[in-house]
Order: C-alpha cells, then structure tokens, then sequence
C-alpha cells in the first residue's frame, strides 16, 4: 500500500548530510565556526544541554551498530 518513511531515520540522514556540507566548508564561513567553536562565557547548572555534536556522534555510532549487526543486504 503506503509507504511512510520512519521520520527518525529522516531527521538523522539530513543532519549527518547538513553535517558533511559544513565539514568541507572552509574554516572562515561562520557556520564551519560555529559548529567545531567552543563558546565562551558562564556555564549553566544542571545537566549540561544537549549539543548538535553529541547529536552527531550518537548518529553515526547508531548507524556504525546498524551496519555491523544487520543482514547484509548485498548478498550475491
């Protein structure tokens, strides 16, 4: 019948896609800065806030763990 993409697998493509896109930026665009820059100023309290690079990383160890432990869908 229908087919739905599952809409967490969509939101984790575009941003590892949006990721890469910035990565092969040069490190004078402001977004490159702002993605691999530290900010400064006073910490908050409490659990520290999630960050678009811990994002990242959770992304790609779900995809990594993906590949290594689905069938493989290359079979010849």
């Amino acid at each position: 019948m229908y087919y739905s993409p599952n809409i967490f697998r969509v939101i984790k493509s575009g941003r590892m896609r949006w990721t890469g896109n910035v990565a092969r930026m040069g490190e004078r665009r402001d977004v490159y800065r702002v993605l691999v820059g530290k900010p400064e100023g006073k910490t908050l309290l409490g659990r520290p806030r999630r960050r678009w690079e811990d994002n990242i990383k959770t992304d790609l160890q779900d995809f990594f763990f993906f590949l290594m432990f689905s069938p493989c869908i290359f079979d010849f």
